[in-house]
């Protein structure tokens, strides 16, 4: 494997062994791929497979913020990723044996440079001035 400029991490259970594993957003052609480190569970962790993140194929990219969660409630981690230099933001749904579904995408239109995911209120306020995000609004459960 070539080497890869890493970036944001996210630490989270992929494969559903009970051991954490890691995803680690990259730099690189094609994509960015994303690396899945599965870990033994002694602090250690196999070697990394690749995940195609090709937002525009052909294009340099960076992952600029990395998540993980379980979006669609089936019990498997899934992976939403933001490629500053592509404004593009996926989510790559988790199968549960650490490898995922490829990718959806979403052109946000600005350059995602960190995500956060949770439950969102109904009252949301934030002064223009004083803050820049925009919101994915998934099915309400």
């Amino acid at each position: 494997m070539n080497p890869l400029l890493l970036g944001p991490v996210a630490v989270g259970d992929i494969n559903n062994d009970g051991k954490l594993d890691l995803a680690v957003g990259t730099s690189g052609q094609p994509g960015p791929p994303i690396a899945i480190f599965l870990g033994n569970g002694d602090g250690t962790f196999q070697d990394a497979a690749l995940v195609s993140f090709p937002a525009q194929s052909g294009n340099n990219g960076i992952i600029g913020g990395l998540k993980l969660a379980d979006l669609n409630h089936d019990g498997n981690l899934d992976l939403i990723a933001g490629s500053y230099e592509m404004a593009t933001m996926g989510v790559l749904l988790g199968n549960g044996d650490g490898t995922f579904k490829p990718a959806t995408f979403y052109y946000e239109g600005n350059a995602p440079t960190g995500l956060v995911n949770g439950r969102l209120q109904r009252r949301w306020e934030c002064r223009p001035r004083h803050c820049r995000y925009q919101c994915l609004f998934g099915e309400q459960r």
